[in-house]
């Protein structure tokens, strides 16, 4: 069975387009006026700053550049807006995904211990309104786990376990 991948940039998954209806787009040309619709993004156009350097972590790091992107925002309004107008201050510096509570608490220690900051990915909603692409200086990491994050909620910064 074929994944579904996130559409970067855009609502939905790669492959699958929802245009809106001549009628909806009527009804908000009557209420907003007329708009330019935001030009879609090349998800392989967009510049991710280089990732800083990171201790030795005890599982799979992806540092590929499209997956840094992918996990940088989540889908909110506000997110998809700032990736559209070329906005990315920031791009986590890997994307780290345990299997395991046993993986996950390895990865909390080695990050406190190393002055790295860890973000909680839950599904790329941003419905947990956790901070969007932080700007430190010091290295940080998304960490894609929603059922250990569920099950450790006191293991992550106060801010919760949203994307």
């Amino acid at each position: 069975m074929d994944l579904l991948q996130r559409r970067i940039g855009g609502w939905g998954f790669e492959g699958e387009r929802y245009p809106p209806s001549p009628e909806l787009l009527a009804w908000l040309a009557e209420r907003l006026g007329e708009t330019t619709p935001l030009r879609g993004i090349d998800p392989s156009a967009v510049s991710v700053p280089p990732p800083q350097r990171l201790p030795a972590l005890a599982v799979p790091v992806s540092q590929d550049p499209q997956d840094r992107l992918a996990h940088s925002r989540g889908q909110g309004i506000t997110d998809l807006v700032r990736l559209r107008t070329g906005a990315l201050p920031a791009a986590p510096d890997a994307v780290l995904r345990p299997t395991g509570d046993e993986q996950v608490e390895v990865i909390l220690r080695c990050c406190a211990e190393n002055g790295v900051q860890v973000i909680p990915w839950g599904g790329g909603t941003s419905s947990g309104q956790a901070p969007r692409a932080p700007c430190w200086r010091e290295p940080w990491v998304r960490i894609c786990s929603p059922s250990a994050i569920s099950r450790n909620p006191g293991s992550f910064p106060p801010w919760g376990a949203g994307s």
